[in-house]
């Protein structure tokens, strides 16, 4: 559960940042749509996992009794995982290309930024 707390908040951070680099209103407006399906996403990993193995033991992940739910929770956490980071990035490519900063530090953005994807 925490693993899934820390990559929302890594994920609503860097947004932040990305949020603060530029004034335009579309800019903003994508980045806190982006920023609500992270929450989304998070919030229903938590219950997802909180409640996994159903009750009355529902953190009794020893006995088999919840063993293909959680491969279909793990599928869908990291699909949502990597969908979220796609956006991210390519939402931080876009804003970053119409920053009024000479090209050199545009394009070191970009690499920052991009790392990720490795």
């Amino acid at each position: 559960m925490l693993e899934i707390a820390v990559l929302c908040l890594i994920k609503l951070s860097i947004l932040a940042f990305i949020h603060s680099l530029t004034n335009i209103h579309w800019h903003r407006q994508l980045v806190t749509a982006l920023g609500v399906l992270i929450l989304l996403w998070a919030i229903s990993a938590e219950l997802a996992i909180g409640f996994l193995c159903g009750l009355p033991a529902p953190w009794n992940y020893i006995s088999k009794t919840c063993f293909g739910r959680r491969q279909t929770f793990w599928r869908y956490f990291a699909a949502m995982n990597i969908i979220t980071d796609v956006a991210q990035i390519l939402t931080i490519m876009w804003i970053v290309a119409y920053l009024q900063t000479p090209r050199k530090r545009r394009m070191t953005l970009c690499m920052v930024f991009g790392v990720r994807t490795l």
